[in-house]
C-alpha cells in the first residue's frame, strides 16, 4: 500500500491473472526474465492530494499539523468527507462524482475537517481491503505500508484498528523507487534472487495504543453515503 498523491494497494496473485468481481484492477506487479507476477490493484484517486488542498485553503500549514489536529476531535467527530475531488476510484468507480462534506454545523472547526479528511483516506483503504477479501474468500493476513503519509501516526493507528490486519511499516517511505533499484540489481547480478532481496527488507513496529471507538460507526455511515450515489 503506497500512500502518495493517490493511493495504490497491490495484492500479489502469482503467475496467473485473475479477474476481480469486486471492482479491483488486474495488473502486472513485476516481471523478471520470463517470469511475470500478476496482482490485483485498488486504485484510490485522492490521498495526499487532499492534504495539499487543505494547505491551499490555509486550514493547515503543513502535513505534520494534521495528526495533532485530528486527535483533538477524533472521538466526537461527526463530519464525513466523500473524497471525490476527481471522482471515486476502486472499488466504487464513481468517476462523475464530486467531493462533499457531510455533518457540518456551526460547531464545526478546522480540526473536524482535517479529521474527516484523514478518515476518508483510511475509509477508502478499508473499502479496497474489503473488496480484496471478497475476491479472496478469506481475510487479508498482512499489509505493508509506505509512502509519505505512512509517517502519520493518526492514519497508521486508524488503519490498524479499522482493518484488523497486521500492518508493517517499511523503513523506507520511498519504497517504490527502492523496488525498482532492487530489480535493476537483480538484473546486473548485485542480488542473487528474489529471496535475497526479501532478506534485505526491514520494517518498523506500529504503535497502536490509541483506539478510536467510533471508527466502525463512522465508516458505516461514510460507506452508506458513498453507496447512495450508486
Amino acid at each position: 500500500m503506497t500512500l502518495g498523491t493517490g493511493c495504490s494497494l497491490l495484492m500479489h496473485l502469482g503467475d496467473t491473472p485473475l479477474p476481480s468481481k469486486n471492482g479491483l484492477l488486474t495488473t502486472i506487479g513485476w516481471s523478471v526474465g520470463n517470469t511475470v507476477a500478476y496482482a490485483w490493484e485498488g486504485a484510490i484517486v485522492s490521498c495526499g492530494s487532499m492534504i495539499e488542498w487543505l494547505k491551499g485553503l490555509n486550514i493547515i500549514a503543513n502535513v505534520e499539523e494534521t495528526e495533532e489536529m485530528a486527535r483533538k476531535v477524533a472521538h466526537d467527530c461527526e463530519v464525513l468527507l466523500i473524497p471525490a475531488f476527481s471522482g471515486l476510484g476502486a472499488p466504487f468507480w464513481q468517476m462523475d462524482r464530486k467531493a462533499s462534506f457531510h455533518g457540518i454545523t456551526f460547531g464545526t472547526k478546522n480540526e473536524h475537517l482535517v479529521a474527516a479528511t484523514l478518515d476518508a483516506i483510511c475509509f477508502q483503504i478499508k473499502a479496497v481491503i474489503d473488496a480484496m477479501e471478497g475476491d479472496l474468500g478469506h481475510a487479508v493476513p498482512q499489509l505493508a505500508m509506505h509512502g509519505g503519509l505512512s509517517k502519520n501516526k493518526y492514519i497508521r493507528q486508524t488503519l490498524e484498528h479499522l482493518l484488523h490486519v497486521h500492518i508493517t511499516l517499511q523503513d523506507n517511505s520511498d519504497i517504490s523507487a527502492q523496488g525498482a533499484a532492487y530489480l535493476a540489481g537483480l538484473t546486473d547480478g548485485t542480488f542473487r534472487d528474489l529471496e535475497h532481496i526479501s532478506e534485505l527488507r526491514t520494517t518498523i513496529p506500529l504503535d497502536t495504543s490509541e483506539a478510536v471507538t467510533s471508527l466502525n460507526t463512522r465508516y458505516n455511515s461514510w460507506l452508506a453515503r458513498v453507496k447512495q450515489h450508486q
